[in-house]
Order: structure tokens, then sequence, then C-alpha cells
């Protein structure tokens, strides 16, 4: 079986070949507070050394990117911000820590869905969805807000919709807005749910609904001044619709729409068709489909905004009556949810992902963006993997997902490599971190094929949020080919530049083929031998973890030579030291072991501190296929600052296969000096043919690199 997160069980402590020691609890806040105190005095001698890394240029960019692989844990306890624009004390200057972000807006209760379009002018302009209470309530309002400085600061928050009550009534709640530029006029719309009949009840019974923030009008208003204010005349975009088969199953018998969208509106390459995702639900009935709202129209700079825009569902109802008109639906289970859609250069297809609660993103193709084919998976690129890739389908839980093609033709979307979490993360859920796929185009493909997951943002526990997830995030690319994204925990809303070395290296993630040289403290070879064989330990210092170190052990070893047995952890690369602590031995340092029992062949990371004992253990998926007779490279991944753990075997990153939710773990934060724990020497075993270390973690690109180039 695969090991779980921390020593504990009587097969990990026999895999590791390691005394018993406790298994670790979840931290809690008090803790977190007395170790940010002390990182502060420990931090810099840790860091030194990496600090040095990226300062020459190679042409696969793994050198320029690694400056971004060696920032700081300051020792700073998070804090809020209060004001827009301003950036938070952070504990790291980790540009993927969300605390690092520009604020687009902090005020408190409930954030979503921060969705930006640039000016004519360059300026941006974003719309959010805010609640001063919790998400749903009737508190709940569209607002939009102007920043003409890349989101370093904003103006304050204005109304798109006047929040107000009718007489004796609640206010008429309001969300989930979507923003669409017309490039001719910088025209902006800001489409959304508006509660127009106040629905606060069910028909049935009378009795208060848990929330009404899917029920009502999708509306829109517009603004001819940049922003700076919103048309006094709201439009009904659904008044006109006539209701699919899903609207009749509702709890209103279709009366009242059920549904929302989060799908930015999407501009096609003839620079006329849009499409809006839109997503029809029948709470009663526990299902939700995907449509898409479709117009040739809409950015027509003759188009009175009157008439509804030209927006019509897709697909259309079907000519004949008897047929029923359903949307999109998902391949497994009755939900396909929060769309966004894509067009491909080459083919000219559309291309649609969403979620689903069936572990995996689901996803649908379209020649003309009318008939839509669905009950689809998106996929990894299998390209260059062969059998290798044991998981075809990119896996998602139930959490919100942005693709996006940019100028240069390549893709990214954001995803949440998991299809849940295991319990006891140390603060970690299903929706943080959130990772990024590339994509790209392949002939004769109607649809994106996707890379391997690369770590994007994380937020630390303990959060502001209790779920402490992120999610809804909108890519932003400006003029000269920068690249920000942003995003929202549900309390405050950011935007962050994303690095251009390290962007421009995980585009070229179908390709690299090279050997990242950053951070590189150990680089051998070796011949078959008939023993083991000692060499000096790498020069690593203490990595201390708890203080955001990190590193990474590439080792490549030939099945054929293993013995034909079953091997229970048989060390390929050893570098612990065992000390007594009470006359029972103790490990500390860090190990790589192979283990094999009938079907399952896995390699595992085995690391302790040398205070007193604290480990962790990871295992690579037991269907990664390390069974072939043949010269396998895996590598092991510990990201301090991230604090993740992940694998990737044969170029492949470890996804969990069929037989685990995710192929990565979170980091025991308690987890310290792994590196000075270690002993003065390694020990590598004779299959292996060539052993590399990182004093820094790497990214999957690199990883990927690295295999191709042997």
């Amino acid at each position: 079986q695969n090991c779980h997160n921390s020593f504990g069980t009587q097969e990990e402590r026999t895999l590791a070949q390691g005394a018993p020691v406790t298994r670790a609890n979840s931290l809690q806040v008090m803790h977190w507070r007395v170790r940010t105190a002390m990182r502060a005095m420990i931090f810099t001698a840790v860091w030194m050394s990496s600090l040095a890394i990226g300062t020459t240029t190679d042409i696969t960019g793994s050198a320029r990117v690694a400056q971004y692989h060696s920032p700081t844990k300051v020792g700073s306890v998070k804090v809020k911000v209060g004001h827009q624009g301003a950036t938070a004390q952070c504990e790291s200057n980790d540009w993927r820590d969300i605390c690092n972000g520009r604020v687009i807006s902090a005020e408190g209760g409930y954030q979503d869905q921060p969705q930006v379009v640039i000016r004519n002018d360059s300026g941006w302009v974003c719309v959010l969805t805010v609640n001063t209470a919790h998400e749903g309530q009737s508190s709940q309002r569209v607002m939009s807000t102007i920043s003409t400085d890349e989101g370093m600061s904003w103006t304050p928050l204005i109304d798109i919709e006047p929040h107000i009550a009718p007489v004796g009534k609640e206010p008429l709640s309001t969300g989930w807005v979507n923003n669409l530029l017309v490039p001719s006029t910088g025209r902006i719309f800001a489409f959304y749910t508006f509660n127009c009949n106040n629905i606060t009840t069910w028909p049935s019974t009378g009795s208060r609904l848990p929330n009404s923030n899917l029920l009502g009008c999708w509306n829109y208003r517009y603004s001819d001044n940049g922003g700076q204010s919103w048309s006094p005349q709201r439009y009904n975009l659904t008044a006109s619709q006539t209701i699919a088969d899903i609207d009749r199953s509702n709890a209103w018998g279709g009366d009242v729409l059920e549904g929302w969208s989060v799908g930015k509106p999407y501009i096609a390459d003839d620079n006329s068709t849009v499409l809006m995702q839109y997503t029809k639900v029948s709470t009663v009935a526990g299902r939700s489909e995907a449509f898409f709202f479709r117009s040739t129209t809409a950015i027509d700079a003759t188009e009175p905004p009157e008439a509804g825009l030209g927006f019509a569902f897709v697909p259309p109802k079907p000519t004949r009556s008897n047929v029923p008109w359903i949307g999109i639906q998902a391949a497994v289970g009755t939900t396909a949810q929060e769309g966004n859609v894509v067009q491909l250069q080459r083919a000219g297809t559309f291309y649609a992902v969403y979620r689903t609660t069936n572990g995996f993103m689901g996803s649908a193709t379209s020649a003309d963006g009318i008939a839509w084919i669905g009950g689809l998976f998106a996929r990894h690129d299998p390209v260059d993997y062969g059998a290798g890739l044991y998981l075809g389908k990119v896996k998602q839980p139930t959490g919100p997902t942005t693709p996006r093609r940019f100028r240069n033709g390549m893709f990214l979307m954001t995803v949440f490599a998991d299809q849940q979490v295991y319990p006891d993360m140390y603060g970690f859920n299903k929706r943080n971190p959130s990772w990024v796929v590339p994509g790209w185009e392949r002939d004769g493909e109607a649809e994106v094929l996707w890379g391997q997951p690369e770590v994007l943002l994380y937020t630390l526990p303990p959060c502001e949020d209790p779920k402490c997830g992120i999610g809804y995030p909108d890519f932003i690319e400006v003029a000269d080919g920068r690249v920000f994204i942003t995003e929202t925990d549900k309390v405050n809303s950011r935007v962050h530049p994303l690095p251009s070395a390290w962007l421009d290296l995980v585009w070229q993630q179908d390709t690299i083929a090279t050997v990242a040289s950053g951070g590189l403290i150990l680089n051998r070879q070796f011949t078959h031998s008939t023993g083991p064989i000692i060499i000096p330990a790498p020069t690593w210092g203490q990595l201390n973890l708890s203080a955001g170190a990190g590193f990474a052990i590439e080792v490549e070893f030939d099945a054929q030579t293993l013995p034909n047995t079953e091997i229970h952890g048989l060390p390929l690369f050893d570098c612990r030291h065992t000390a007594k602590m009470d006359a029972v031995p103790v490990n500390s340092g860090i190990v790589v072991l192979f283990t094999k029992v009938a079907a399952i062949h896995v390699v595992n990371i085995s690391m302790w501190d040398g205070g007193g004992g604290q480990g962790q253990s990871w295992d690579t998926d037991s269907e990664a296929r390390l069974w072939l007779p043949q010269k396998h490279t895996v590598l092991l991944n510990v990201d301090g600052l991230a604090r993740t753990i992940t694998t990737v075997v044969n170029g492949v990153f470890g996804s969990g296969g069929s037989r685990r939710p995710q192929g990565w773990t979170a980091l025991d934060p308690k987890l310290g000096a792994v590196g000075g724990a270690s002993a003065p020497h390694c020990t590598v075993h004779s299959s292996v043919s060539s052993v590399r270390v990182y004093d820094r973690y790497l990214t999957t690109t690199e990883a990927i690199g690295n295999w191709r180039s042997s």
C-alpha cells in the first residue's frame, strides 16, 4: 500500500527502517505564532547560500527561473490588509504566496470572482461580488473598481447594481458578475445574477431558502466612461429566453430561473462571436448543465443595449418538439458547472471545460460554438510519455478553473490537482494550493492537450477564511506580453504578476530536454557494481524545511538489476544518521527507498530532523509502472515554502492515479533541519546509475527536462 502522510503505522516504520515516532497532528494557531517569532532568527543562515542561485543564464531558462526559487522566510505573521492596493506583511517573499499579491479589495465579509478587462487606454476595470455577511445572503452585491497602475492601487468600490431594498423587503441580492469590453468603442458590459422577483422562500413549503444567490434574472448594465459609473437602466438578458428541460424540473417549474455564471465572456477569432458560459441548475432535481449565451452582435458598435445584444442559449432548442432540450452534461454524475471556453487557433474549434463531482475536469468541443459534444474529460498530453502516462484525465475537485489562450498561441489552465484532500493535511484543503497546467494544440486534435501541474499560488494556514482556499481566477495579458492573475480566498481579492522567466519555462514543458543547473549540488553517475557505493553527502546545509528551505533528489536506477524477490524498503540513496535516544535507535536525515510487494512498486522519500525523530514519508504512485524492466528516473521534490511534497516519475507528475485522490501531500510544518541531521556520507545502491541533488525545489517542468535529457 502507499504510505500515508506521516510516520505512524507499522508498515511505514518497517519501510523506513526506523524506530516508532509520534504521528504529527494538525498544527494549532498558537504554535504558528510561536514559530514565526523564531523564524526571524534562523532564516538568514539557512538561505544565504541559496540566494546566489540563478546568477547565470542558459537557453532553457532553468537558471534564470531559479531566482524565483530562492525567496526567504521573513518571520512575520500575516496581517489582514484593510485598504486596496496594499501588500500584506507576509511570512516569505515567495511570489506564489497569495499574501504577496496586490490587494484589489479587503472590505471584509465575502468576496468572489474578480474579473478584469483592459481599457483602450490600458487602465484596468475589475468587477467582483462582495458581501458584508456570508455568500448568498441578501447583502450580496456586484461592484467595480479601477486601477491605472497594473493593480498597485485601486479606486474605491462602486455599485454596478444599486443595492436598494424594496419597501418592507430585503435588498435584492446580486452576484457572479462577468465583464466584457467592446474593443471598438471601449464600452464595458457587466453581466450578473439578480434576484429580480426577490424570491426568498421555497414555493412548496414557504420555508426560508438557505440562500437566494442563484435565483432570478441574468441582467446587465454598461459603462461608457471606463467603469467610472454604470448605466442607470438595467437589462434582463433572460427575459426572452425559452426554458430548457432542466428549468422545468426546478422547484418553480421554470417560472424562476435557477443558475449563474463565472465564465468570462469570450470573443472568438472572427471578432464578432461572443460566448458566455451559463450554468442552469435544478436544486430539487440535484442536476446542473452547462449552456452558453452566444451572440454575433454583442460587440457590434451599433447594437443598442436594450435589444438583448443578440444573445441566445446554445446548445439551441431542438426543432423537433419531442426531443428534450438539454445542455452539456458530465460524462459521469449530474454536475456540469462553472465552465469556461477558449478557441483553438489551428482547428478553429471551441473547447470548454467545467467542474464536475466525479473527480475529473469535464470538457466539451464545438466546431461552430452552437452544437456541442459534451460528456468528455480534459486530458493530459500523452505525446512523449507513452505507457508512462498512467492517468490521462485531468484531476479536479468540484472547484473553479480558468483556461486561457495567450498571444503566443499557448494555453494555461488553473487546476487543483486533486479529487479531494486527505484529512489532517496541516490545514490544507482541496482548493489549496492552486496549480496550473500549460496547454498546446496538436494537429488533428479538436481540444487542448494539457501538460503536467505546477504550483501556481498557495496560502499558508491558518487562514482568514476557515476553508483556506484559492479560486475564481482571471488571467490578464498586457500589451507587452506580461501576464497577471487575479484570485480570491473568499475574504480578500488580489492580483499577482507572474514572473516572465517562470512563465517562459513552463511554456517549454512539451519540448524542454536539458538538465536544470540552478542549485545543483550533487551530480554523480555510476557504473554497475556488485555492492553499495559510499560518497560524501551533498553540501545541502541545514535544509530547515520549517523555515522555508526545499530540496530535490533525482535517482535513476535500473529495475532489471534489483533483486527478483519482494523488497521492503531497499535504500537507493541513503543519507540517514542513526543515533540512540533512551536506548532506542532513532533515524535522522534523508533516505530514498524502493519497495516491491506483489504488484506494488514504489519509491519512497523519508526524512527526519534531528529534534527527536520528527519525520515524514511519501511514496510515488503505485501505478507509475516501476515494475517495467528498464531504467527509471524518479524525482522527489520537497518545497518548504508551498509546503508540498511532489514526485515525478519518468517525466510524469504524480497525480495519485486511481488509488489516491492526489499524488502530492502537504509538508509537516514542524519538520525542521533534515539536512543538518543527515550523515556525512551517503550510500548509493548498485542499481543506481545517476543521482542529482538540488538545494531547492524544482519545478515540474525542470524535472521533465532532466528526464528528457537522460
